[in-house]
């Protein structure tokens, strides 16, 4: 479910941990892969949506960011896949699945109350732009 930002394994490769938004003057997605043990991360290719994506290595980390977000597509889906040549996988995930991440771990006061209220407005954001662009079409 990509409403849900949970681990996702990715058999013999390694596991999708998490997301992070990056809100600047475009909205970019970064997610996060921990490569399995013995795993050469030099032997990974990542694709979003079927095109390939260079990852930054960061703490054990492989960082596959998702940019230019538009926001009519703040609710979109992307297929994130990850193959070693042999074996391969697919996680989907939407910056909404972060958002509802965050929202419900906020029953933990776990996030602020700023980035609660931001994470509201980029709905709000995003359902305005829906509404444009499907009165345009």
């Amino acid at each position: 479910d990509a409403w849900a930002v949970a681990p996702e394994s990715i058999d013999g490769l390694g596991t999708f941990v998490g997301a992070n938004l990056v809100l600047e003057s475009e909205t970019t997605m970064n997610v996060y892969f921990q490569p399995a043990s013995g795993v050469d991360v030099s032997t990974l290719t990542f694709t979003v949506d079927g095109k390939e994506v260079k990852p930054v290595s960061s703490g054990g980390y492989c960082i596959i960011p998702i940019t230019r977000i538009k926001a009519s597509d703040l609710d979109r889906e992307f297929a994130v896949s990850v193959t070693d040549g042999t074996a391969s996988g697919t996680f989907e995930i939407s910056t909404f699945g972060y958002c509802y991440s965050v929202m419900k771990q906020s029953v933990n006061a776990t996030y602020t109350v700023q980035l609660r209220n931001v994470l509201r407005a980029m709905y709000l954001y995003n359902a305005a732009a829906n509404a444009l662009y499907d009165t345009e079409e």
